[in-house]
């Protein structure tokens, strides 16, 4: 009978657990408390509040493609769907500041989708067809992939191109120097935009080469940051194999001397991934986050031999050993009716590094060149050493003979000098400290 009695009992406890009249086992709890559609509207409105709320704005980090410079626009949303942005480049614009109103929305598909629905020719001019059918092939719809913990930074996805931007707040109140050297701040739109080409400038001149990306066993030379577009090569290549092994990336300068890639470049190995790079404490390089990746600084042997640069003279810094000849060079120099400047310039045809010898006749800017050819070394300490016998181009040679005191000064040059760029990675002047006289000294700047 007892035997009877526990099996109805537990008869009795199975069904009242499978009908669920007790809670004789946890159920899983819904991993999610909402619907799908209901979890889209809520990021919907997460992500308009937060873009409307921004009291100065965005600056989205826009690449068209991945081989194309980048280009930063300002927008301003509010919550009615209305949207301001601005842009100076010299696509849309012209080259000159420019704000213009269009709409934005929000759409839902798969996830949320920013698109900008009505035209605006600052900003669509890079997603419309041209002539070619195709055009700067870019995005005016963005996926939406998530913010920073402070709600400072959202980051997207070009719909079509995949390309990954970011939209970060408006550095109201930030500070650059403009292209003169003075501090300045960020007060309005406007200001942003002649901030970001003044710190392009400084970060990059143009005329500067011989900058290298490098981590592990791999470097490549780089050019191309002035213009916006890192060319990437592997060193030591031949002109045909530089053909097919170059690699190119649109970048965007940031006020903070972080510059971003359109995409990760990993090299040819995969061994490492890049796509933001930032200056160092030493600013001798860039290095990215993880600091597996070093975008290097020219040699000071690479800034003398730069095709299309020089390095002028500043006789203002000059001690007074060389100031002695410098004076009477200029001397000389008036007697002709001329002022004359001295510098230092690379000479591909005879590949040498030579002084270069400007005559400007008075009231004009107009001037002459003579390349006086010198017997030079660089090491690898930044020590340059050279002498002159008077040797030079045809100029060199009329200018010895008919101006006092020139080649008095290009000999008296001659010596061993410690050679040091003022600003390491993004060099402007190089300071000369003589070897033999560590008191004389003078500093060239590049022209």
């Amino acid at each position: 009978m007892q035997r009877i009695m526990k099996k109805t009992i537990a008869i009795l406890l199975s069904v009242s657990c499978l009908f669920g009249l007790n809670s004789c086992f946890k159920t899983e709890e819904d991993i999610f408390d909402q619907s799908p559609a209901q979890r889209l509207n809520k990021l919907t409105s997460d992500y308009r509040e937060v873009l409307s709320g921004s009291e100065n704005g965005w600056v989205l980090q826009y690449f068209a493609s991945e081989t194309e410079q980048g280009y930063p626009f300002v927008m301003k949303f509010d919550k009615s769907g209305k949207v301001t942005i601005a842009g100076n480049n010299s696509v849309s614009t012209g080259g000159v500041y420019k704000e213009e109103s269009s709409t934005y929305d929000f759409v839902q598909d798969m996830s949320v989708v920013l698109t900008f629905d009505t035209y605006n020719e600052i900003f669509h001019e890079f997603s419309s067809p041209q002539t070619d059918g195709v055009g700067h092939g870019g995005d005016y719809e963005f996926q939406m992939k998530g913010m920073s913990a402070d709600k400072d930074t959202i980051y997207v996805m070009g719909k079509k191109s995949g390309i990954d931007m970011r939209l970060v707040r408006f550095p109201m109140g930030a500070q650059y120097t403009d292209a003169a050297g003075a501090k300045k701040t960020v007060d309005s739109w406007a200001d942003y935009f002649k901030a970001i080409e003044a710190n392009t400038a400084r970060l990059f001149n143009n005329k500067i080469s011989g900058y290298t990306l490098s981590s592990g066993d791999e470097t490549f030379d780089v050019d191309g940051l002035g213009v916006g577009v890192m060319a990437l090569t592997p060193v030591g290549l031949s002109e045909i194999e530089a053909a097919s092994r170059t690699y190119y990336r649109g970048i965007i300068v940031n006020l903070d001397n972080t510059v971003r890639l359109s995409s990760p470049f990993e090299g040819e190995k995969g061994k490492f991934s890049v796509q933001d790079l930032a200056i160092d404490a030493t600013n001798t390089k860039m290095t990215s986050p993880d600091g597996t990746v070093t975008l290097n600084a020219p040699t000071v042997e690479q800034l003398f031999k730069m095709a299309g640069a020089s390095w002028m003279i500043d006789p203002e810094t000059m001690t007074a050993k060389t100031k002695t000849l410098y004076d009477a060079a200029v001397e000389g120099a008036a007697t002709k009716k001329r002022t004359v400047e001295f510098g230092y310039q690379y000479d591909s045809k005879t590949e040498k590094i030579c002084m270069v010898v400007k005559l400007l006749q008075a009231g004009t800017t107009k001037a002459s060149v003579a390349l006086f050819y010198l017997d030079a070394t660089v090491a690898s300490d930044g020590t340059l050493t050279y002498t002159a016998d008077g040797s030079g181009d045809r100029n060199a040679q009329s200018y010895s003979k008919n101006v006092p005191g020139l080649l008095d000064f290009v000999k008296g040059m001659a010596g061993s000098y410690g050679v040091t760029a003022e600003t390491p990675f993004s060099p402007a002047q190089m300071k000369f400290v003589n070897k033999a006289d560590g008191n004389d000294t003078f500093t060239a700047k590049l022209n």
